[in-house]
């Protein structure tokens, strides 16, 4: 199992979503990022890194970090208090969001997260292979 960034779950549930014959769209809010899922002309902002669905698009859930539920539904859900404070902060400038064009939120940077992800697992099987490397036994004096 892999792991991810809130950007890498969002655009997997987009493909489920699609999937399904529904429109996704993903939104950057300044650097967390949701998806906007529309189900029977209602827009859903869904936010798998927190787990926590809002009805009514960008602007309920704004109106939700301002009127405090949105803080007390995260603390319901486990939260702490700082990634609480974080993302109500976020979720205040909901609407001014950013649409990210088409699925991938940067080629470039998809093809850096390959290498590193190729060097994640290549350097330290190259520290383990040569730690168990054949050893040349010196003589005895």
């Amino acid at each position: 199992m892999g792991v991810g960034l809130c950007s890498d779950a969002a655009i997997v549930l987009g493909e489920l979503a699609i999937q399904a014959g529904l429109e996704y769209e993903i939104f950057d809010l300044r650097g967390h990022v949701v998806g906007q899922v529309r189900v029977n002309g209602t827009a859903w902002i869904l936010d798998p890194d927190y787990g926590i669905a809002f009805e009514g698009g960008l602007a309920r859930m704004e109106e939700d970090a301002r009127d405090g539920s949105l803080a007390a539904r995260l603390r319901d859900l486990g939260h702490g208090e700082t990634p609480v404070d974080a993302y109500v902060a976020l979720a205040l400038t909901a609407t001014s969001a950013n649409l990210v064009p088409g699925r991938r939120l940067s080629p470039r940077l998809a093809h850096l997260e390959h290498l590193l992800d190729i060097a994640a697992w290549t350097l330290p099987s190259c520290l383990i292979l040569w730690a168990l490397r054949p050893r040349r036994r010196r003589p005895a004096c």
